[in-house]
């Protein structure tokens, strides 16, 4: 009896802590009455009259408009219906979606500034086509997250002129291909993921929710703040500096998503509910200036392109954070034709109007300082001396890290090196997934044994760095930036790559030094293990025109101008040079480009220092 009674009071007393709890609703994270009429996704309807008075007044909104109405009228009206079809790979609809993206959103924007119906009647059009998919193509979830933030732009934009089946047709393809989806676990890991998955997924959902929100606020609700939650996971990847573990490429993937969200719940709710003060997001977007170097490419370690392209989100960073001068280079590239190009995230230009508006272009002066440097998953040291003269500035890019990061390439160590207006030691960067995705490869598993690493741009022997052993590096070890250097003679850093050369040696250390603003000086000092002597190799990739001059000197020539690679060491070395073409069918063929170095055996257990000078003299 007595223990019946323990039991009962155990019970009762579960019950009623149930009962409380049940009464206690959570606060929302956002005032959700404050979501106002159509439209409301990044800008009401009167900042569509204020663009109007900003596009009047300054020539680069006017160039950027004048654009956007430009590919609506000779590419996206006369372009054909969208069609439900994936990528060589068999994995991917991301090219449809960011087709609809594209046309839907510059569409839009353009029946919005003018009137005109033949864009509003496109728009509708492709709409209703994606709309009746299938499907959004969940199993690759950056398709759907794409495909909503289209359909969540022209609902919203264009809701008062759309017809009512096509406004009906949008909520049911978000709530069943968006928010139905959103709720299968083997769709969505990207909720519990830190890169850019996470950033352009849930901006998607979010802004599709904003869009449709009075047709079911309770699920849209919902939608909003499991996204917000989850965000903050690559909001901790921007600390504590701002450089993006990524590279240059995907950050302006992930960040401009990144805005997306942010700019959408400011404008829905007035708030961000703190993304926006995550440690590093203020940083990063000077991080994105330093990445670009003197001759117009762009540091691209991991898998990136060194090709420049406009950076949207830097509108939102110079607006948000009152620093017109973070639009230094986003200028250049307006008066340079880049904005009329077909660049990364051409399908979201509109988003530049959105963001732009209150900003003075006119207060946009030069960067100041000659080095940036930032710790956390892949860190760096940036040098530019200049901003103003290609043939005078130089730009150096220093990079550690480890391969087993999102996108990342065994680089660490790795640098680039842009004088005299071209750049000297560059990066590969990414190879095309597509290809080599239908060709059976695992591409997308980073752990030391990885076919990954079979990718000739992927592995360490295609990047500057070295190689102990003629192993790859260890996957899982870490290189830090143990110093940056900044003198009045002397600008680089040291990296550490121990961890990562620990097949072969006790110690490894690389300082790569920028000296008097004009020569690159790296130098090596590794310790190799005991037992056996150790073979090393130093690589550089070069565009060059390679000639062995001697056993100690390298010339490389472009476009009519000279550069010397000179060697010295006790250690004996040799001086090489290796094809850049790859192995297999599915890589790269890399035409004009070069890999030079030299290889060396480093005695048992004993100190060897290498250094390399480039230099204008021979």
């Amino acid at each position: 009896m007595m223990r019946y009674c323990k039991v009962s009071h155990r019970l009762i007393f579960s019950l009623l802590f149930l009962c409380s709890s049940l009464v206690v609703v959570a606060q929302d994270m956002f005032d959700y009455s404050r979501i106002g009429d159509h439209p409301r996704l990044f800008m009401r309807a009167n900042d569509f009259v204020t663009l109007e008075n900003q596009i009047t007044k300054s020539p680069e909104l006017k160039t950027i408009h004048d654009i956007i109405l430009s590919k609506c009228d000779n590419l996206y009206l006369q372009s054909p219906t969208l069609q439900h079809q994936l990528d060589e790979s068999g994995k991917r609809l991301l090219g449809v979606s960011r087709a609809a993206l594209e046309q839907i959103f510059c569409l839009s924007y353009a029946y919005r500034m003018t009137g005109e119906k033949k864009y509003l009647q496109k728009a509708e059009s492709q709409i209703q086509t994606v709309c009746n998919f299938k499907d959004w193509n969940p199993t690759h979830y950056l398709d759907v997250g794409e495909m909503a933030l289209a359909v969540a732009i022209g609902y919203d934009w264009l809701y008062a002129d759309l017809q009512p089946k096509t406004r009906d047709l949008a909520v049911k393809a978000i709530a069943t291909h968006a928010f139905g989806t959103s709720d299968v676990l083997k769709y969505v890991g990207f909720f519990k993921n830190s890169n850019n998955w996470n950033q352009v997924c849930n901006g998607g959902l979010i802004s599709a929710a904003i869009a449709v929100f009075e047709a079911m606020p309770e699920r849209a609700k919902q939608v909003i703040e499991r996204s917000v939650k989850s965000n903050e996971l690559p909001m901790k990847t921007y600390a504590p500096d701002g450089n993006y573990p990524e590279g240059y490429m995907y950050w302006g993937y992930g960040t401009s998503f990144e805005i997306i969200l942010i700019k959408a719940l400011q404008v829905a709710f007035g708030s961000d509910h703190g993304l926006s003060n995550f440690p590093g997001f203020d940083k990063t977007a000077e991080y994105i200036l330093y990445a670009v170097g003197t001759n117009g490419k762009s540091f691209n370690y991991s898998d990136c392109r060194e090709n420049l392209f406009p950076k949207i989100p830097m509108w939102w960073f110079a607006d948000h954070f009152k620093n017109p001068s973070l639009l230094f280079t986003e200028l250049r590239e307006i008066k340079d034709g880049l904005y009329a190009k077909n660049f990364e995230e051409a399908r979201i230009l509109p988003l530049t109007m959105a963001l732009a508006a209150n900003i003075d272009l006119s207060a946009v002066k030069a960067p100041e300082k000659k080095i940036w440097s930032g710790k956390g998953v892949a860190p760096v040291v940036l040098i530019r001396t200049g901003w103003n003269n290609p043939q005078k500035d130089v730009y150096v890019g220093i990079k550690g890290g480890r391969a087993n990061s999102g996108h990342a390439h065994m680089d660490a160590g790795s640098f680039v090196y842009d004088a005299l207006g071209v750049r000297w030691a560059m990066d590969f960067g990414m190879e095309g997934y597509s290809k080599v995705e239908a060709a059976g490869v695992d591409m997308w598993n980073n752990g030391q044994n990885s076919e990954r690493w079979d990718i000739f741009r992927y592995g360490n022997k295609s990047h500057n760095t070295l190689t102990l052993n003629d192993a790859r590096h260890n996957a899982a070890g870490f290189a830090p930036i143990e110093k940056v250097i900044e003198t009045k003679n002397e600008l680089g850093a040291v990296v550490d790559l121990s961890a990562v050369l620990e097949n072969g040696a006790q110690k490894a250390t690389r300082t790569v030094v920028l000296k008097n603003e004009k020569d690159l000086e790296i130098t090596d000092v590794v310790v190799a293990d005991e037992g056996k002597d150790v073979p090393l190799r130093w690589s550089m990739v070069t565009p060059s025109k390679v000639r062995i001059i001697n056993n100690r000197c390298i010339e490389l020539s472009q476009e009519g101008k000279k550069m010397y690679l000179k060697v010295s060491s006790s250690t004996p070395f040799t001086l090489k040079t290796w094809s850049t073409v790859g192995p297999h069918d599915w890589d790269s063929k890399n035409p004009g480009t070069e890999i030079v170095g030299f290889e060396s055996s480093l005695p048992a257990g004993k100190s060897s220092t290498f250094i390399v000078r480039l230099s204008t003299k021979k």
